[in-house]
């Protein structure tokens, strides 16, 4: 699966437009079904989280993708309409995670107040 195949990565990058679009969408239900009052500025984040989900997962899978599905230890889940599924679903929820830990690995390699010294 070489990393520059033009084709492997737009496949990818539209499966996950549509997996981030799946988890935006059971966001939006769970938004919506919440049990509490919503108000425009409730759908309008809500519809913002869509599409953020969605775009992430779009990026993540096109420039990453090529570079982690080798590593997926499951031989079905390596195959790029999958991948880029799985990719684009769950790519808004790791981000933050994802600064985090390069913020802690930036300020221990600057020798910052996290970096113990």
């Amino acid at each position: 699966m070489p990393p520059d195949d033009a084709t492997l990565r737009a496949t990818l990058s539209l499966s996950a437009l549509f997996g981030g679009a799946v988890w935006g969408v059971y966001h939006l239900a769970t938004t919506l079904l919440s049990g509490q009052p919503i108000h425009r500025q409730d759908l309008i984040l809500a519809a913002l989280n869509v599409a953020c989900a969605m775009l992430v997962g779009t990026l993540v899978a096109y420039f990453m993708g090529p570079v982690l599905v080798p590593l997926i230890p499951v031989e079905g889940l390596r195959d790029p309409h999958a991948a880029g599924f799985g990719l684009g679903a769950v790519a808004w929820e790791v981000l933050p995670a994802a600064l985090n830990a390069a913020k802690a690995f930036a300020a221990k390699r600057a020798g910052g107040p996290e970096g113990g010294q």
